[in-house]
């Protein structure tokens, strides 16, 4: 029971407001125990990010004064240390996630310094490309959001590396279009597929909201990218239609769900979409003053339209 049932029950029923408040303690409220555990897993977080982090400046500063081979032996160490906790039964499931989580980023770690020390010649695509395979196993059997999100980033740095330094050229127009794409598929997985995470009966919001946020952002800025290059027909019907896709997944999402969040993310994709149709259309000096009207314009549409929506779902609880 969350706060909308306990708000709808309310509603509907000769239910006291003690016990109202006593539901709302019990169920929505944290109390002690929930904030001693939100204290215990951001220390956890941040001990790691931290200890991640001195290692990477203890290498950063004592680059010079190490032997090669105490290099690669003491992130060959911190690899297998970390990975050896991730298998450890004793411990808490969370704490062992969180140990594979870090052990992705000292894999990174650990070919960056190998191309240091070596001087393969590679690229700095070949590098992201090598850590994203070499990480993918994990990410799959972890089932923990946090790995997710930040393979989703590195997935994206390597298409955009390789666009930029392999396929350069005709590519390279096409790079994005392909990047929103394949973030369409990534968004509609997190959205539909639960089981992915463990102990979720659906995705983690904070992993949905990052990445819906993120993924319609590359599709707007491949459209603007296919209409400032003249005569890019196909790529530009290819960003719009990811647009639309976009669009309708995310309103379907915040109908069914009845969050806002979804609604105001398609008012402002289409926001932002509109803006650059116009910036194109009218070029000139009053260009700047139409595109503020219009803004304006879309702002109040998109404002009146939430309020009303809030509204209504209001009146039906």
């Amino acid at each position: 029971m969350d706060r909308e049932d306990i708000h709808m029950i309310a509603g509907n029923s000769e239910w006291s407001a003690k016990g109202i408040e006593a539901a709302l303690k019990d169920k929505v409220y944290p109390d002690a125990r929930d904030w001693l555990k939100f204290i215990k897993w951001s220390f956890l977080a941040l001990g790691i990010t931290l200890t991640l982090s001195g290692i990477v400046f203890f290498f950063a500063y004592n680059w010079d004064y190490l032997h090669k081979f105490f290099k690669m032996s003491l992130i060959g160490a911190g690899l297998a240390f970390l990975v050896a906790l991730t298998v450890t039964p004793r411990l808490n499931r969370h704490i062992r996630k969180a140990a594979l989580t870090a052990a992705s980023v000292m894999v990174g770690v650990l070919f960056a310094v190998y191309g240091q020390i070596y001087q393969t010649g590679a690229n700095a695509f070949d590098f992201f490309l090598a850590w994203a395979l070499f990480t993918a196993v994990w990410v799959a059997v972890s089932r923990f959001p946090v790995l997710w999100l930040s393979y989703f980033i590195l997935l994206n740095t390597t298409w955009f590396l390789y666009v930029g330094q392999v396929a350069p050229g005709r590519m390279s127009g096409y790079g994005l279009v392909i990047a929103a794409a394949f973030n369409l598929c990534f968004l509609a997985a997190v959205h539909a597929r639960p089981r992915f995470f463990d102990s979720y009966r659906s995705g983690p919001e904070w992993l949905a909201y990052c990445i819906s946020v993120a993924s319609p952002a590359i599709a707007v800025i491949s459209f603007g990218n296919a209409l400032a290059d003249p005569g890019q027909w196909i790529r530009l019907s290819v960003a719009s239609l990811l647009i639309a896709a976009f669009c309708i997944f995310l309103f379907n999402k915040g109908m069914q769900t009845r969050k806002l969040f979804y609604i105001s993310l398609v008012c402002v994709v289409l926001l932002f979409t509109g803006m650059l149709l116009v910036e194109k259309l009218i070029e000139g000096r009053n260009a700047l003053l139409i595109d503020i009207l219009f803004v304006a314009g879309g702002l109040y549409g998109m404002v009146s339209y939430l309020l009303r929506l809030n509204k209504s779902w209001r009146n039906d609880a």
